[in-house]
């Protein structure tokens, strides 16, 4: 072997505690940003990107299945739940019918009116 062979290059890797991985899954249920996470860990943003990307990802799930599960308890017992979940989940809107018998010549008209009026 050459001496380059036997040299290991770039830094070495960054290895985390329990605690530390724990405290980042903890600020991700949270809902936190990735930057402040990276910043309450002090470690850089593309270090936490690299080596916790799938953690983040997972624990942000669970977080939206917790609040899931809460919300729909609410919608239970609580009518303005209900619908704030129908319209979120099931793009449920409140209608607006809106009926004219204008023609497009009297709508042209109408806004040369307002122009030149």
């Amino acid at each position: 072997m050459s001496r380059i062979e036997d040299k290991k290059l770039g830094r070495p890797r960054k290895i985390f505690s329990k605690a530390r991985i724990k405290r980042i899954e903890e600020a991700a249920l949270l809902g936190c940003q990735d930057t402040t996470i990276a910043g309450i860990m002090e470690i850089d943003l593309k270090t936490l990107k690299l080596h916790f990307s799938a953690i983040l990802r997972k624990k942000r799930q669970e977080r939206k299945e917790r609040l899931r599960k809460i919300q729909w308890g609410h919608a239970k017992a609580n009518v303005a739940m209900a619908i704030f979940l129908g319209k979120n989940e099931l793009d449920q809107r409140d209608r607006h019918d809106v009926h004219t018998r204008m023609t497009l010549a009297d709508a042209f008209l109408a806004v040369d009116e307002d122009t030149n009026g």
